[in-house]
């Protein structure tokens, strides 16, 4: 079961390795949730796609989809003798356990974060994630996780046989970014021909961003550098961000850009990108910046200390401090040479190290060590 569409890191994951799968040979089945206005199937080349509706309720959202998904599983994994079931969340992963024991079929799951652990969930909302973490994860034939800090957690906390379990991640299409020319700033809001240095932070406008601390952490920048804080993205947190910003006095320097899907002519707009997140799976946007050249500001959660080294192709800090998130914001506004210098080491990593295709062949070479295995 995939969820290809949408503006979420899983839903840019399984789209962006899809190409290399069927490249590989693969041939695919995918649920997803329904979109207005388009087909409830569609068929291309070994890409078979089935969307099913929803509840709009975000409490609600996932497991409705799963829920409508499951009996659709069941009759195309029978219908099409399909090989194996790919789940790519807990949610999923639970639903998806059944309908591989119900077809005794194998089980690969891809979880990028757990859920049980963000704190914007409501705390019955969290146990009723760790049930179907625990169970998803007990009855997978091949697990995917995204951070090594999880991989630790699943094999310590949860006993899961690290055989089964491999560090996966994300990648980026830096020829996107290449090719990409820069947005004017007044498509942002920003006055037009500004010499304002730019802080610029991608994703959900939710707790676990982080982005209280971030607004915190710009007001103390202000009282000594001159900068914009832009915004791009929405989420439920968005009303009390603008609140905070208004109460901080940082209103008039402080830009909601909204959800965006053209990151890669917004990105260059900034001097810095920040991820001051509270917690991480493995951020697609990270990458992004990196992609842009942009400097980086992140704190040192989920997989983003793999990703960035200290100083070099970024600054990390820790979580939840205002204090050094700003000033780490600080060096970089003031200092020209190391922005250029991280900022080109940034883009010289994910060159190197995060390729969609190489993650797409780690995957088709789990369907492959799976089907080949007696189950």
């Amino acid at each position: 079961m995939f969820r290809i569409e949408g503006c979420g890191g899983i839903e840019v994951h399984v789209g962006s390795i899809v190409p290399y799968l069927i490249e590989s040979g693969a041939e695919l089945y995918l649920i997803t949730r329904n979109i207005p206005g388009q087909a409830r199937t569609e068929h291309k080349a070994r890409l078979n796609v089935y969307r099913v509706p929803y509840l709009p309720s975000r409490l609600l959202r996932t497991f409705s989809f799963n829920l409508f998904a499951f009996p659709i599983s069941i009759y195309l994994t029978f219908r099409y003798r399909i090989a194996l079931i790919h789940a790519n969340d807990f949610v999923s992963g639970l639903f998806g356990a059944l309908a591989a024991r119900i077809a005794r079929r194998p089980l690969v799951l891809s979880a990028p974060t757990f859920g049980s652990k963000q704190p914007e969930w409501p705390t019955i909302a969290r146990i009723c994630l760790l049930a179907f973490e625990t169970l998803s994860l007990g009855e997978a034939d091949k697990i995917f996780l995204f951070t090594p800090r999880d991989i630790e957690y699943a094999e310590k906390r949860l006993k899961l046989d690290r055989r089964k379990i491999e560090l996966l991640g994300n990648g980026i299409d830096t020829a996107r970014f290449d090719l990409a020319k820069t947005a004017p700033p007044e498509e942002l809001g920003l006055p037009k021909n500004h010499s304002t240095k730019v802080i610029m932070f991608v994703g959900r406008l939710t707790k676990s961003k982080g982005l209280e601390v971030l607004l915190d952490a710009f007001k103390t920048l202000t009282e000594r550098l001159d900068a914009f804080l832009v915004l791009i993205g929405d989420g439920p947190q968005r009303d009390a961000l603008l609140r905070k910003a208004a109460e901080s006095n940082i209103a008039d320097h402080v830009f909601f850009a909204g959800k965006r899907t053209d990151v890669e002519r917004l990105l260059g707009l900034a001097d810095v990108f920040v991820l001051p997140s509270l917690y991480e799976g493995f951020p697609i946007a990270l990458l992004e910046a990196m992609a842009a050249k942009r400097a980086i500001v992140a704190t040192n959660v989920g997989a983003v200390p793999a990703i960035i080294r200290n100083g070099i192709n970024g600054i990390l800090v820790n979580s939840g401090n205002a204090e050094e998130l700003s000033d780490a914001i600080a060096r970089l506004l003031t200092d020209e040479e190391k922005r250029l210098r991280i900022s080109e080491e940034a883009y010289r990593t994910v060159r190197e190290r995060y390729s969609w295709r190489d993650i797409g062949e780690k995957v088709y070479e789990a369907y492959s060590s799976l089907v080949r295995s007696p189950h």
